[in-house]
């Protein structure tokens, strides 16, 4: 390899940094393509090929993955404020339940101390049969 070091070297001394002749500044198409080849040698070209295919597609991927991000990102108030709502919903329907059933529990309370000796002196001189008012009150 120290030939191809050496005609390198000679060769860059009378380009530019740009592949053009000395002091010009400007690339010339042939200079350009000496260089990539320099750059690349023949048997580097499949690797940077496939490195260049690799940069692409994962650029690509990272494009696809940050649009689906701001989706998500833009749809999660909305998921939350649905969900907020949705649970409120659902603990004011079980208190409404249980609001109900102690209603009627102190309902049956108030009737039955109400109502039961009265209930009670009625039905205790019949034959010592309930009626079934005075067993639903008592029972």
């Amino acid at each position: 390899m120290p030939s191809l070091i050496a005609a390198t070297s000679a060769e860059s001394s009378r380009q530019g940094p740009e592949g053009g002749p000395a002091g010009s500044g400007v690339a010339t198409t042939a200079g350009a393509a000496t260089l990539a080849r320099r750059r690349n040698p023949a048997s580097l070209e499949p690797t940077y090929r496939d490195l260049q295919d690799t940069c692409e597609s994962l650029t690509a991927a990272a494009a696809e993955s940050e649009t689906r991000i701001t989706a998500i990102a833009d749809s999660a108030p909305t998921k939350a404020v649905q969900h907020i709502v949705r649970r409120t919903q659902e603990l004011a329907r079980s208190a409404a339940e249980t609001e109900l059933q102690a209603l009627q529990a102190a309902t049956r309370e108030g009737l039955r101390a109400e109502f039961a000796g009265a209930l009670a002196r009625i039905g205790h001189g019949q034959n010592k049969q309930r009626h079934w008012t005075t067993a639903a009150l008592l029972t």
